[in-house]
């Protein structure tokens, strides 16, 4: 597969999408994924982000939270009311490449129609709600990409995904620290024991910072492969948690690997250089 380019001649190769939090709640990811797979559409790096008022309101920009409603008036609500309905889950980001081109063009028709009523059932808005909770954003051009993704996540970043994404077509290892599985992985539980259970939370919240971490230090194969080993980790709590119902010892299960992963995730904070170590928090 072709590289993607940050800019220039093959810039058209790569776009992305924004899973909606009413995507994240809902359980709609997989069909999400399903449609871009039959849209030729593949996933590279994601990324579990909160879409913050003050961030998406220079996104959108205006004083008013406004969408377009062919057909009828356009809707609009404020930013504190857009902030309480995305504030329910995070979003899903997801770098995506189109080997032959048009990629922002093909995300558009996969995208579907705003309203989901009006969506052909090929689309991802199909299985929306209305035109605020319609699962999925995705920019117009490579141009509107770059700068929705730097308010998003901030320019020096926008570079850096597109990078790591070109990495994961020939790196394996990468691509299991960034990718579709690693995403899932990640998500909030919103019922049972996990949706309550501290040492599950902080595993995927550190599964988070797995991610933001190999992609930072994707060009560092030692960094990579230390964050692989910290994946390894979590996912044998996964397991050994799932099976304990006692909240006692879940949390010393959870407390055996624990100076492991945080002195591995502390070491890679610091290796990046960009980040103040307290975005590693321990469980004691």
């Amino acid at each position: 597969m072709a590289g993607l380019e940050f800019r220039g001649s093959r810039s058209d190769t790569w776009t992305y999408a924004l899973a909606t939090p009413d995507a994240v709640v809902s359980g709609a990811l997989e069909f999400v994924f399903s449609r871009l797979k039959a849209h030729d559409l593949k996933p590279l790096v994601c990324r579990v982000v909160g879409l913050e008022a003050e961030k998406m309101q220079q996104f959108y920009g205006g004083n008013t939270f406004r969408i377009s409603n062919p057909g009828s008036e356009d809707f609009q609500f404020s930013w504190d009311t857009h902030e309480l309905l995305y504030g329910v889950a995070p979003a899903s980001l997801i770098m995506l490449s189109c080997e032959d081109g048009s990629a922002c063009a093909k995300m558009l028709n996969c995208k579907g129609h705003v309203r989901p009523e009006l969506a052909e059932r090929t689309t991802v808005r199909r299985l929306g709600e209305n035109v605020i909770f319609n699962l999925v954003h995705s920019p117009d051009d490579t141009r509107a990409a770059v700068r929705e993704l730097s308010i998003v996540l901030g320019s020096d970043e926008v570079e850096e995904l597109v990078s790591a994404s070109n990495a994961t077509l020939k790196d394996t290892e990468l691509a299991a620290l960034t990718g579709v599985e690693a995403l899932f992985d990640a998500l909030p539980a919103f019922h049972g024991r996990e949706a309550t259970s501290f040492p599950s939370i902080a595993r995927r919240i550190r599964l988070r910072i797995v991610m933001m971490l190999a992609v930072a230090l994707h060009g560092d194969r030692s960094a990579v492969r230390e964050l692989s080993r910290v994946r390894a980790l979590l996912a044998r709590q996964q397991q050994v948690l799932g099976a304990c119902t006692a909240t006692d010892e879940r949390m010393l299960l959870a407390q055996r690997d624990n100076r492991a992963i945080h002195t591995s995730l502390i070491a890679a904070v610091v290796r990046w250089g960009r980040a103040p170590e307290c975005l590693i928090f321990d469980l004691v």
